[in-house]
């Protein structure tokens, strides 16, 4: 399945010698208070979804600008965050955090609330990037009526920017054949961009 993009623009680039932004999935990442929130669910090890997923994160990081802070938020069965807060993106911290990524591994269900809610939980942020491969099925909260509720009351006055991407390549392995639903989880994250100021993909 190809990926389905909506909403993305850049007005940036082009004529005149602007310098094209840097780009995570095709986004433009012009914030420099981020966290990037990383589906590590089971799932994600068909078909090279994280390693994909992984090394076009990596990427970004190594090209972040000096002054921006960042923070990432893994998840499965739980939601984790790297650090405690959002950190400058000097050479030691990309570092570390690229180290901290390459040590994941695939595992268990998807708990998309919590990983919503440890990325809200940064008090600076303005633009979360929220990449997954499958509708909620893990953590406290399941229903994602629910979740979008939740996540539209964190964020009536804060107004944090919420990109989503929808990581679907390929087809679940025979033995889980029947398992994803792929429209499921992409309605849930296209609303997720949408009711958030966001654009999905």
């Amino acid at each position: 399945r190809n990926p389905v993009t909506t909403g993305l623009c850049d007005t940036q680039g082009g004529a005149g010698g602007t310098v094209e932004p840097l780009r995570y999935h095709g986004f433009p990442v012009r914030s420099s208070k981020v966290v990037f929130v990383l589906d590590i669910s089971r799932s994600m090890g068909w078909n090279g979804r994280l390693e994909r997923a992984r090394q076009e994160l990596i990427d970004v990081l190594e090209g972040l600008p000096r002054t921006t802070r960042f923070n990432l938020v893994v998840f499965s069965e739980r939601a984790y965050r790297w650090e405690g807060s959002l950190v400058v993106a000097s050479l030691v911290n990309v570092r570390r955090a690229v180290g901290f990524l390459q040590r994941t591994e695939p595992q268990s269900g998807t708990a998309a609330y919590e990983a919503l809610e440890a990325a809200f939980a940064e008090p600076d942020v303005d633009t979360i990037f929220f990449l997954s491969d499958g509708h909620p099925s893990g953590g406290t909260v399941l229903d994602p009526e629910l979740i979008l509720a939740d996540v539209a009351n964190w964020n009536r006055v804060r107004r944090v920017r919420v990109h989503a991407i929808a990581l679907m390549l390929g087809e679940p392995p025979l033995a889980f054949a029947g398992t994803e639903d792929a429209e499921r989880a992409t309605d849930f994250m296209r609303r997720l961009a949408e009711e958030n100021d966001g654009s999905f993909k």
